[in-house]
């Protein structure tokens, strides 16, 4: 479903707001919800880090009723050794513990962000340092690719050209393609 403000990206939030019984709900793409001042709890984002159990057909009743697990076996929990937090109170939270979190729950922080924001790196504006800094990095694995790419297809007066401009770069210089 595309947002119904700018009709350009794909909506990934739903306000909903009811007044005096009156339901209105609008799709929104994360852009738009941002700049409406929609603000979204962690809390509740982070519920849908884990996936829900699927549901099997109604009963007799029409209610729906989940499936009961393959195993019986207890799944081990994820734990921080640093803090000792767990998965289940990051998702209930919405913070972490320690720094050594972030490589304990990568997998479901990566999995929350790619969700939220759709992507893991940061893509919207950002100060000029930042941004130089960063095209810098870019610029320079760029060129370490290339250069392996060249001595794999042996191609060795490439090669050179590469690292020099490689060294010029690392030394603080800036080189040209």
């Amino acid at each position: 479903m595309m947002c119904q403000a700018c009709q350009k990206a794909e909506a990934t939030v739903t306000l909903k707001q009811v007044i005096a019984g009156h339901k209105d709900e609008l799709a929104l793409c994360a852009r738009c919800a941002a700049e409406l001042g929609a603000a979204i709890a962690p809390e509740l984002i982070l519920q849908h880090v884990a996936q829900p159990a699927p549901l099997d057909a109604p009963d007799t009743l029409g209610t729906a009723k989940k499936r009961p697990s393959k195993s019986k076996r207890a799944r081990p929990v994820l734990t921080c050794k640093s803090c000792g937090s767990t998965l289940a109170q990051l998702k209930e939270t919405g913070r972490l513990g320690c720094a050594e979190d972030y490589k304990v729950f990568a997998t479901a922080i990566t999995r929350l962000l790619l969700t939220v924001q759709g992507a893991t790196e940061h893509r919207g504006r950002q100060p000029a340092r930042v941004a130089a800094r960063q095209a810098h990095e870019r610029r320079v694995a760029a060129l370490k690719i290339e250069l392996d790419l060249a001595i794999f297809k042996e191609d060795y007066e490439r090669a050179a050209t590469l690292r020099d401009m490689l060294q010029c770069l690392e030394d603080g210089g800036a080189a040209s393609a």
